[in-house]
């Protein structure tokens, strides 16, 4: 059923399709991650659909390798057995979302959101790496330069920063 189903939404909504698959591959999804971690190394998807249980392999333990790869990825479980307990587990542990075979309907809405909120992270952690980077750069100025610099809070006239060259002034 998993195989038809990532063939089809793979039919009707190939934005979200990271690579063209062969025919092949598309009735094989399981080869990404069921044939070993390595195989997600060599094709980066925009999304990751997991089932829950699989023979031979286990939904969450899918889960744990796609996080440790690939945390930016959005991993969304489509399943039939998931219950309340499984599904609060799951997203503890990195799951975007899940979705219920019996409520397919919500499979295009989930992966729209998935994708939306992994966007957003990652702009959200280039801003604060950008941040950082500025930051940095303002101390190593502030530090390294040869006249004595004072921050202070114009209201309370409280010093918040002394450079190295102020204090030996």
């Amino acid at each position: 059923f998993l195989e038809n189903l990532a063939s089809e939404y793979m039919k009707m909504y190939p934005k979200h399709v990271a690579e063209k698959l062969s025919p092949e591959e598309a009735q094989q999804p399981g080869r990404l991650i069921g044939s070993g971690p390595w195989k997600l190394k060599e094709f980066k998807p925009h999304v990751i659909l997991s089932d829950f249980s699989m023979p031979g392999f286990d939904g969450m333990e899918a889960l744990a390798i796609a996080r440790r790869l690939y945390q930016d990825i959005p991993f969304v479980f489509v399943s039939g057995t998931l219950g309340e307990e499984y599904a609060i587990r799951a997203l503890k542990n990195g799951a975007s979302d899940y979705v219920l075979k019996t409520n397919l309907v919500r499979l295009p809405a989930a992966v729209e959101r998935a994708l939306e909120q992994a966007k957003e992270r990652g702009t959200r952690q280039a801003l604060e790496r950008n941040l950082q980077e500025s930051e940095r750069r303002y101390r190593e100025l502030f530090e390294s330069n040869p006249h004595p610099m004072w921050v202070y809070d114009a209201a309370t006239l409280r010093f918040l920063a002394v450079n190295d060259r102020a204090v030996a002034f």
